[in-house]
This record gives structure tokens, C-alpha cells and sequence, in this order.
């Protein structure tokens, strides 16, 4: 089972879009597929050891105005259902 300092490692590396500050791959683990940020912001990788396979995600992206606007802002004032 993955440690909570592997979940974290791949939690950043998700996060980190860019190569150039992008961490490497957890030890032991392997990046099976990588989709990078589309338009809408979302980016996600999957990742191996052993027998387990672990999603990595990214949820809202502040750089992308509509994501902040439509997601954000109504979290904030409670009016999503």
C-alpha cells in the first residue's frame, strides 16, 4: 500500500505542470500515463507499484479565470448544491 509520503509525492507531481519544476516519479513507482493541463485546467496521472495502481488529480487551477469563477467563488459563498 502506498505511504502517505507517496500519495504525497504524487499529489505534487500532479500539481507541478511544468517540467521544470515537476518532482520525479516516487521510488518503486512508475508513470503509466500523464495527461497534462487541458484547457479547462484538469491534469491527471497514473501511477504503478507492484499491484496497486494510484490516480493522481488535480482539482481547481487558479491560473484558469473560468475554473476560479465557476468553481471557487461559488464554493466560497456556499452556492454550489
Amino acid at each position: 500500500m502506498a505511504t502517505v509520503i507517496e500519495y504525497a509525492e504524487i499529489a505534487a507531481r500532479v500539481y507541478n505542470k511544468t517540467n521544470f519544476n515537476r518532482i520525479d516519479v516516487p521510488t518503486g513507482w512508475t508513470e503509466l500515463e500523464w495527461q497534462s493541463d487541458m484547457p479547462d485546467g484538469f491534469s491527471a496521472g497514473v501511477y504503478k507499484k507492484s499491484n496497486e495502481i494510484v490516480i493522481g488529480f488535480t482539482g481547481t487551477n487558479e491560473k484558469q479565470i473560468i475554473d476560479f469563477a465557476a468553481v471557487n467563488i461559488q464554493a466560497k459563498t456556499s452556492s454550489l448544491h
